[in-house]
Protein backbone atom coordinates (compact mmCIF):
# COMPACT_ATOMS: atom_id res chain seq x y z
CA UNK A 1 0.00 0.00 0.00
CA UNK A 2 1.10 3.55 -0.84
CA UNK A 3 -0.90 6.48 -0.60
CA UNK A 4 -0.52 9.96 -0.95
CA UNK A 5 -1.61 11.81 2.06
CA UNK A 6 -3.78 14.10 -0.06
CA UNK A 7 -6.00 11.64 -0.89
CA UNK A 8 -8.21 11.83 1.95
CA UNK A 9 -10.92 9.03 1.00
CA UNK A 10 -8.83 6.37 0.58
CA UNK A 11 -6.81 6.95 3.41
CA UNK A 12 -10.21 7.27 5.19
CA UNK A 13 -11.22 3.91 4.31
CA UNK A 14 -8.22 2.04 4.88
CA UNK A 15 -7.96 3.78 8.41
CA UNK A 16 -11.20 2.22 9.03
CA UNK A 17 -10.75 -0.91 8.27
CA UNK A 18 -7.45 -0.37 10.64
CA UNK A 19 -9.48 0.54 13.36
CA UNK A 20 -11.53 -2.74 13.31
CA UNK A 21 -14.33 -0.62 15.40
CA UNK A 22 -12.29 0.11 18.71
CA UNK A 23 -12.97 3.04 20.27
CA UNK A 24 -9.48 3.68 21.81
CA UNK A 25 -6.18 4.50 20.30
CA UNK A 26 -7.46 5.25 16.92
CA UNK A 27 -6.10 7.29 14.31
CA UNK A 28 -7.81 9.61 11.59
CA UNK A 29 -6.85 11.26 8.63
CA UNK A 30 -6.02 14.77 10.88
CA UNK A 31 -3.45 12.35 12.46
CA UNK A 32 -2.35 11.61 9.45
CA UNK A 33 -1.31 14.80 8.15
CA UNK A 34 0.00 15.94 11.31
CA UNK A 35 2.51 13.31 11.28
CA UNK A 36 3.37 14.38 8.31
CA UNK A 37 4.26 17.62 9.08
CA UNK A 38 5.93 16.80 12.22
CA UNK A 39 8.46 14.92 10.28
CA UNK A 40 9.03 17.56 7.69
CA UNK A 41 9.47 20.12 10.74
CA UNK A 42 12.34 17.10 11.85
CA UNK A 43 13.64 16.97 8.80
CA UNK A 44 14.23 20.43 8.48
CA UNK A 45 15.53 20.91 11.56
CA UNK A 46 18.29 18.46 10.42
CA UNK A 47 18.90 20.59 8.06
CA UNK A 48 18.51 17.20 5.58
CA UNK A 49 18.33 18.73 1.89
CA UNK A 50 15.15 18.22 -0.33
CA UNK A 51 16.91 16.02 -2.52
CA UNK A 52 17.66 13.53 -0.23
CA UNK A 53 14.52 13.56 1.81
CA UNK A 54 12.96 9.97 -0.01
CA UNK A 55 12.88 7.48 1.93
CA UNK A 56 13.00 8.72 5.48
CA UNK A 57 10.09 7.09 7.53
CA UNK A 58 7.91 8.39 10.19
CA UNK A 59 6.17 5.61 12.60
CA UNK A 60 3.19 6.54 15.10
CA UNK A 61 1.96 4.14 17.33
CA UNK A 62 0.86 4.27 20.58
CA UNK A 63 1.93 5.04 24.27
CA UNK A 64 3.69 2.30 26.56
CA UNK A 65 1.59 0.93 28.96
CA UNK A 66 2.53 0.28 32.75
CA UNK A 67 2.53 -3.70 33.54
CA UNK A 68 0.11 -3.26 35.88
CA UNK A 69 -2.52 -2.73 33.27
CA UNK A 70 -4.35 -5.91 33.40
CA UNK A 71 -5.57 -6.62 29.70
CA UNK A 72 -3.49 -6.26 26.54
CA UNK A 73 -4.41 -2.89 25.13
CA UNK A 74 -4.16 -2.70 20.81
CA UNK A 75 -3.57 0.69 18.91
CA UNK A 76 -3.69 1.49 15.17
CA UNK A 77 0.07 2.03 14.14
CA UNK A 78 0.54 4.43 11.06
CA UNK A 79 3.98 4.60 9.08
CA UNK A 80 4.32 7.33 6.65
CA UNK A 81 7.06 7.04 3.80
CA UNK A 82 8.80 10.30 1.80
CA UNK A 83 8.57 10.14 -1.58
CA UNK A 84 10.38 12.61 -3.69
CA UNK A 85 8.17 15.54 -3.32
CA UNK A 86 5.48 14.23 -1.14
CA UNK A 87 4.59 11.82 2.08
CA UNK A 88 2.83 8.39 1.67
CA UNK A 89 0.80 6.29 4.00
CA UNK A 90 2.52 3.14 3.65
CA UNK A 91 1.02 1.02 6.79
CA UNK A 92 -2.48 1.24 8.93
CA UNK A 93 -2.98 -1.73 10.88
CA UNK A 94 -3.71 -2.35 14.64
CA UNK A 95 -1.70 -4.46 16.97
CA UNK A 96 -0.96 -4.84 20.58
CA UNK A 97 0.86 -2.30 22.10
CA UNK A 98 4.36 -3.53 23.02
CA UNK A 99 4.88 -2.55 26.93
CA UNK A 100 8.58 -2.44 27.00
CA UNK A 101 9.18 0.01 23.74
CA UNK A 102 7.81 2.03 21.33
CA UNK A 103 8.96 2.20 17.77
CA UNK A 104 7.74 5.66 17.10
CA UNK A 105 9.62 8.64 15.53
CA UNK A 106 11.48 9.76 12.02
CA UNK A 107 13.73 7.04 10.88
CA UNK A 108 16.46 8.08 8.54
CA UNK A 109 17.93 5.68 5.16
CA UNK A 110 21.66 5.61 4.83
CA UNK A 111 22.24 8.55 2.50
CA UNK A 112 20.44 10.58 5.15
CA UNK A 113 22.77 9.46 7.85
CA UNK A 114 25.70 9.74 5.97
CA UNK A 115 24.86 13.42 5.21
CA UNK A 116 24.08 13.99 9.40
CA UNK A 117 27.83 12.30 9.97
CA UNK A 118 29.26 14.76 6.92
CA UNK A 119 28.00 17.46 8.56
CA UNK A 120 28.95 16.98 12.37
CA UNK A 121 32.71 15.71 10.62
CA UNK A 122 32.88 18.93 9.25
CA UNK A 123 32.16 20.89 12.43
CA UNK A 124 34.03 19.07 14.62
CA UNK A 125 36.88 19.74 12.40
CA UNK A 126 36.67 23.26 12.35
Amino acid sequence: MKIKITNKEKIEKVLVVANNNSTLRCKNYDDVVGLAADAEKKLNDLSIPMQIRSGACMIDGFEKFPSAYKFNPTGTIIELQRGSNSWYLVCAEREYCDRAESNNGLKLNEKQRDYLKKQIDKKWKK
